[in-house]
């Protein structure tokens, strides 16, 4: 995002800006400006790399400086895809590769194995619905049941209650605590 709208942006619209799936959800533009956000394609179907980057370099911290500076970081998947047999026809061929080019949960896993002290210090946190939901396509709204039953058994279990409790906290406590205001 560009810097004259850091304190102006909402967090609806931020959320809403990385969900702006270009062949289903329209870009949305943000502050004064108007500047236009869009899907990152499959370069950033999982932005928490780029985010990292992004704020490393708006706030000119060091890796260790921004771990220390840091009071939350939320990450929201699309669902963990299920594990699917390699088909060597074409097709399957070419959705394998779609879904590898589209994996969002690898680019999550290899984020948190790198950055462990984050999560375990709880200041960053990972929801995305288990198995099954990962399968389902953008185009698939007539699998609206399916979504929202799989949504309710992650959000009931307790160890996504317990993390989001977690989230609320930290979010909560940080209201009033950024080092970055």
């Amino acid at each position: 995002m560009a810097p004259d709208i850091y304190n102006t942006v909402k967090i609806w619209e931020a959320a809403r800006a990385t969900s702006a799936a270009s062949t289903f959800f329209d870009s949305i533009q943000i502050g004064p400006t108007g500047q236009r956000y869009l899907d990152g394609g499959t370069v950033a179907n999982n932005p928490v790399r780029h985010v990292w980057s992004q704020a490393l370099q708006t706030f000119q911290l060091k890796p260790h400086e921004m771990v220390d500076n840091l009071n939350c970081l939320i990450s929201i998947g699309t669902g963990e895809p299920s594990y699917v047999a390699f088909d060597e026809t074409v097709k399957g061929v070419l959705k394998a590769l779609k879904n590898i080019a589209t994996d969002t949960e690898s680019t999550a896993e290899s984020f948190h194995q790198d950055h462990s002290d984050l999560f375990e210090s709880k200041v960053c946190f990972r929801f995305s619905v288990r198995r099954g939901m990962g399968d389902i396509g953008l185009e698939e709204t007539e699998q609206l049941r399916d979504i929202t039953a799989m949504t309710n058994k992650y959000l009931q279990s307790e160890a996504t209650n317990s993390s989001i409790l977690r989230c609320a906290a930290v979010l909560k406590h940080g209201e009033c605590m950024s080092n970055f205001a």
